[in-house]
């Protein structure tokens, strides 16, 4: 992915969740002015663009009066719009790494601050809002977009666009901005052209940090928190070895993993094999189980490469970094009796963290690695 330094958000089905209140208010007032009953299937080509000219579409020519109308409807149903999962969590990420936020809206500026900016108090995170009274012609056309542009002082090549609309799409092709596809808010994938698509809001990170050389071990933690899963932290100095690591303090000593990272004799797959500490494994063995070729440690050049990690800090979250998808992953199934809590390395070999271990087979697997859960003697 592209670096960005400025990313900007549409608000409806983007960040919030606002498709059956607008629908069904815009159902009655379809019904209060014309006494027409359309389905609220009928009314998704509203989701995206302004009021006005949704209306003007319906056959309404007094726009101002049934606008005033529709927001009045929309409050019956002010109950059922919501944040989507995990939209605080990404935008505090997105900040702490430095990236500016914005917004481009089809909303009028009474409308997000009423609908977006008081109820979810989350109008501190972008610096330039562009509602769309602030550009001469609306989305699909190119111009909020430029606005933003010309407001941040950024170039077009700077930012990405997500929305969850083909309106958000063509406004952005139309600017030449990249536009990313947010797949949460919207499953109908196929019909919007975009850059990128992402099914849940952790993607947008995840596919930013792909922008590094190697996730590092503040990026591991940013990770999480946008997952919102639970961990602890423990602070050591560098280790290399299980040796080591038994000099030191920790709080659950007996889920500590010992990884393996190995390749066949053709250096054509690799496998990461985590066990418990107290464990061997028999690689003969495991390839005569498995159906593997040869297999052998990796060399350190191939963990760097694949890995992205050094010796010292081989952890299954260096699969983050295998951007080939090259290693098969195997745990031992004993980290998942309960409390079934592992400790590993933030890629680093300077923590550990522990976490729960269905958490970080979670991860993994959506990082599209193969995973096996496999006992060990």
């Amino acid at each position: 992915m592209r670096k960005y330094k400025h990313i900007i958000f549409d608000i409806d089905g983007t960040l919030i969740d606002t498709e059956e209140a607008i629908l069904q208010s815009l159902k009655d007032t379809v019904w209060e002015i014309l006494h027409k009953d359309i389905e609220t299937c009928e009314l998704k080509f509203a989701l995206g663009i302004p009021g006005s000219v949704t209306l003007r579409k319906l056959g309404i020519t007094d726009t101002e009066r049934a606008n005033v109308r529709w927001n009045e409807h929309l409050l019956k149903y002010k109950s059922r719009i919501r944040l989507f999962d995990n939209i605080p969590q990404l935008l505090d990420n997105l900040k702490m790494n430095g990236y500016g936020l914005g917004i481009v809206t089809s909303k009028t500026r009474n409308e997000y601050m009423t609908d977006f900016a008081v109820p979810f108090e989350l109008s501190d995170y972008f610096g330039t809002v562009i509602c769309v009274e602030n550009a001469a012609r609306p989305k699909p056309f190119p111009d909020p977009l430029l606005t933003y542009l010309n407001a941040s002082d950024m170039n077009a090549e700077d930012v990405i666009y997500i929305g969850d609309t083909i309106y958000d799409s063509l406004c952005a092709q139309n600017a030449r901005v990249d536009f990313g596809f947010a797949a949460w808010g919207n499953a109908e994938t196929q019909e919007i052209p975009a850059d990128y698509i992402f099914k849940r809001p952790v993607d947008v990170l995840l596919s930013l940090l792909e922008n590094n050389s190697r996730i590092s071990k503040n990026d591991i933690y940013d990770l999480l928190n946008s997952y919102n899963i639970c961990y602890e932290v423990t602070e050591h100095k560098a280790v290399y070895n299980m040796a080591e690591l038994s000099n030191i303090s920790f709080p659950y000593p007996e889920s500590i993993a010992k990884n393996l990272f190995v390749c066949d004799d053709k250096k054509c797959n690799y496998y990461l094999i985590t066990i418990k500490g107290d464990k061997r494994v028999d690689l003969k063995a495991f390839r005569h189980t498995y159906g593997t070729r040869p297999l052998s440690l990796a060399k350190k050049k191939d963990l760097k490469k694949v890995l992205g990690l050094t010796p010292g800090s081989v952890t299954p979250l260096g699969i983050l970094n295998d951007k080939e998808h090259k290693t098969h992953f195997f745990l031992d199934k004993d980290f998942l009796i309960p409390p079934s809590i592992i400790g590993v390395h933030p890629n680093e070999n300077t923590a550990t963290i522990w976490l729960k271990a269905e958490d970080l087979l979670r991860i993994i697997t959506e990082h599209m690695n193969p995973v096996k859960i496999v006992p060990f003697n």
